[in-house]
């Protein structure tokens, strides 16, 4: 669903994405989407500093942290 949502960002002119990570699923998730997305991905990270660090080896462009 997520890369479908790029996808259709990408088509209306997006340059850059925000994918929000509350959960390890999400963390886990982002080394597919950040290979697969066509625009830069910026890991959005909520309250759990060790997703930062797969954010990172996942190859995404930046990493937002929210500390909650």
């Amino acid at each position: 669903a997520t890369l479908q949502q790029i996808a259709e960002l990408t088509a209306s002119g997006c340059d850059i994405v925000r994918v929000a990570c509350p959960r390890q699923e999400d963390a886990d998730a982002l080394a597919t989407i950040a290979k697969k997305a066509n625009i830069p991905v910026i890991a959005d990270i909520h309250f759990q500093p060790k997703y930062i660090f797969a954010a990172i080896d996942a190859g995404c462009a930046a990493v937002r942290v929210n500390p909650g």
